[in-house]
């Protein structure tokens, strides 16, 4: 009977020291996300767009906010601020939606997806044509090429660098990545795994 308590007790605690472990990395992991990550992540899992067009946009925001992805960009020059560099009244739209937060990369993603929307008056083309772009490399320049004429409204000696970084930068960092949830053809498409009853 002892050496059975000792068993449970060592087993215990083993059990207690990997899940220590599994929770430390995890939050490891969480504390490792780069806002350029939080932005992809968004684009994909809130707006719907596939990977070539989240890299178009990636492209244009990595040069908006010369490659920090930062929310506090600004370019006094213009008094643009943020991850798409607003200004002049969207910028004052920007600030009225979101008066406390509107420097938080949460609240300039609102904000972008409620402009894509509908709140800017090129939102709604530019979305349409995102949600159609081929999920390919050449796709991921389309897109870049296509936010930065009417999303951003930037020069146009500024396209190439964008399309660049989303085609040869971003799609090779995301477009090469699998889904991990892949179907296991190994097995029929019902198969059921039964864990056997612990205490039978």
């Amino acid at each position: 009977m002892k050496i059975t308590k000792k068993i449970v007790s060592v087993s215990l605690s083993f059990v207690l020291l990997v899940l220590s472990v599994v929770i430390s990395v995890s939050k490891e992991a969480k504390a490792a996300v780069t806002d350029e990550e939080i932005i992809y992540n968004y684009l994909l899992e809130t707006m719907g767009f596939n990977t070539a067009a989240a890299c178009g946009i990636l492209g244009n925001i990595s040069v908006e906010t010369g490659n920090t992805f930062s929310t506090t960009s600004y370019y006094d020059i213009e008094n643009a601020w943020g991850i798409c560099q607003w200004r002049n009244d969207r910028l004052a739209n920007l600030q009225s939606r979101y008066p406390s937060s509107w420097k938080t990369l949460e609240s300039q993603l609102g904000f972008l997806k409620w402009e894509l929307e509908g709140g800017d008056y090129n939102g709604k083309k530019t979305l349409n044509y995102l949600k159609a772009v081929a999920n390919t490399a050449a796709g991921a320049s389309d897109a870049a090429q296509y936010f930065a004429q009417y999303y951003e409204r930037c020069v146009a000696s500024s396209y190439s660098t964008r399309m660049n970084k989303a085609q040869n930068t971003y799609w090779p960092k995301y477009g090469t990545v699998t889904d991990e949830h892949t179907i296991d053809n190994r097995f029929p498409q019902n198969f059921v795994t039964y864990l056997a009853d612990p205490l039978s």
